[in-house]
């Protein structure tokens, strides 16, 4: 994430700044902040197929995704992993549970991980498909 590959202006503004005071500085984000100076996270398009009981249990789930990986290296590889692992890692998906998400290069900027890599998105996916089930 941010560490590991959007660190250059945030550690160039440190170095100016502790050459102006002469002495060591450390900048520290919020959340918000570093999303502003960073980037953002990655987008997704996903599509769903969920087999559900009348009681809402739910049966069976394919889902197929499309990831935003920007036109530059990065580590959206790694951080698709993570969607696909944080999907099905609360609820009971039935014995069919299938997901396949596509890393796309796009002619767009490279989004980063910042905070939670991969995680956030997959439990949007695994919320939304729950509520939908429980709206039904």
């Amino acid at each position: 994430g941010l560490k590991l590959s959007r660190n250059v202006p945030v550690a160039g503004a440190a170095a100016v700044a502790a050459h102006k005071v002469e002495e060591a500085v450390k900048v520290a984000f919020d959340a918000q902040m570093e999303h502003i100076c960073v980037g953002g996270r990655h987008g997704l398009k996903v599509k769903y197929e969920v087999a559900y009981k009348n009681d809402g249990t739910i049966e069976a789930c394919i889902i197929e995704a499309w990831g935003n990986a920007g036109f530059t290296h990065d580590f959206s590889g790694f951080l698709f992993l993570e969607v696909v692992e944080a999907v099905p890692s609360v609820y009971k998906w039935g014995n069919n549970f299938y997901m396949k998400l596509n890393g796309m290069k796009l002619n767009h900027p490279t989004n980063t991980a910042v905070r939670s890599f991969g995680s956030p998105q997959g439990m949007f996916i695994a919320e939304t498909i729950i509520e939908h089930v429980a709206s039904l």
